[in-house]
C-alpha cells in the first residue's frame, strides 16, 4: 500500500517509530467533537492575530472572537489563553512613554527565546544587535554595526553600518537578511533598545510574519550569543587592526571582519566547521534527505 506521497506503510511506521497496529488505529481514529472544536478556535486565533497585528491580549482576542460570531458558541478567557499558548500567538504590549518633546509609542515583546540558543536548523532563531566603533585619526568618530545572527552555526546574514542606531538601519539589516534568505519566518530576538521597539520597527517585522522576542530590562545574558559574538569580534577582528581613518576604511574592515568570521574561523561548538561550512553541511543534507 502506497499513499499519495508515495511512501510505503512500513517506510512511514519506521520512521515514526511506531507499530503498524498503531499506525492503523491513529488512522481510523475520528476527532472528538472537543478536538474539532479546539481546531475551529485555533483558525480563528491565528486569523485573527494576524488582522490585529498581533496586538490582542487574551481579553481582546475573546472579546473580538465572540463579537465576530464565526465559532459554533462562545468562548472564555482561559480557553482562548490556552489556544494563544499552544499556537505561539504572542502579543505586542504597546506602552506610552512621555518626554519634553513629544509622545513615543514603544512596542515590548516578551522574552520568547528565554535564553534557547540552539536551534536544529537555519532561519528557526535569528538574533540581532547593535554595537558602537570608532575611527578617526584619533578614534575621535564613532559608528554603529548592526548585524543579523542566525544561531544555528552563528553564521552573519547581514550587516549595516550607520552613523548612530535608528529604527531605519535596523529595518535595513534585516531587509538585507530577508533578501539574502527568501521567504522565510524566524523568531527574532533582539533587546529593547529604542530602534526595535519602535512603531515602524514593529510594523516591519509585523509584515514578515514573524515571532518577536525581546530580552528583558537590564539583562544581557538573554542575548548572550550576540554579546558573544561581538567580543569575538572586537577582540579577534578590530583591536588586531590599525585603527581605521575614514568612514569608509571603517565599512571595509568590518566587512572583512565579518566574512572572517562566516568564512574562516572555526568555532569548537561548530565541530571545527566555519559557519558557512556547518550551515551549508544543513542544506545540502536538506536536500539529500
Amino acid at each position: 500500500m502506497v499513499n499519495e506521497d508515495n511512501y510505503t506503510v512500513t517506510e512511514l511506521v519506521n520512521a515514526l517509530g511506531v507499530t503498524r497496529q498503531a499506525y492503523y488505529k491513529w488512522l481510523s481514529k475520528k476527532s472528538s467533537e472537543r478536538d474539532l472544536f479546539l481546531h475551529e478556535v485555533s483558525t480563528e486565533v491565528v486569523r485573527l492575530a494576524k488582522i490585529h497585528n498581533h496586538t490582542l491580549g487574551t481579553r481582546g482576542m475573546t472579546r473580538h472572537i465572540n463579537k465576530a460570531g464565526n465559532l459554533s458558541k462562545r468562548v472564555g478567557r482561559k480557553l482562548i489563553t490556552t489556544v494563544m499558548n499552544a499556537n505561539n500567538v504572542r502579543t505586542t504590549v504597546r506602552a506610552k512613554k512621555h518626554n519634553r518633546r513629544e509622545e513615543h509609542v514603544v512596542y515590548i515583546g516578551e522574552n520568547v527565546l528565554n535564553r534557547e540558543f540552539t536551534t536544529d536548523a537555519p532561519n528557526k532563531k535569528w538574533v540581532s544587535d547593535f554595537t558602537q566603533v570608532n575611527y578617526g585619526a584619533y578614534g575621535q568618530y564613532s559608528a554603529r554595526v548592526s548585524v543579523v545572527l542566525d544561531l544555528y552555526g552563528g553564521f552573519v546574514l547581514a550587516h549595516n553600518i550607520s552613523e548612530t542606531e535608528t529604527s531605519m538601519a535596523a529595518i535595513q539589516t534585516f531587509q538585507s537578511a530577508f533578501n539574502s534568505q527568501g521567504n522565510v519566518h524566524p523568531l527574532i530576538h533582539t533587546d529593547r533598545g529604542s530602534a526595535y521597539t519602535s512603531k515602524s520597527f514593529n510594523n516591519y517585522m509585523v509584515n514578515h510574519d514573524v515571532l518577536r522576542s525581546m530580552s528583558r530590562p537590564g539583562t544581557p545574558y538573554d542575548n548572550a550569543v550576540m554579546e558573544r559574538w561581538w567580543n569575538d569580534f572586537k577582540l579577534r577582528w578590530m583591536d588586531k587592526h590599525p585603527m581605521p581613518t575614514t568612514f569608509e576604511e571603517l565599512q571595509k574592515i568590518v566587512s572583512k571582519g565579518i566574512d572572517y568570521f562566516n568564512y574562516t574561523y572555526r568555532p569548537e561548538k561548530n565541530n571545527d566547521l566555519t559557519p558557512y561550512e556547518y550551515r551549508n553541511e544543513a542544506i545540502i543534507s536538506g536536500f539529500t534527505a
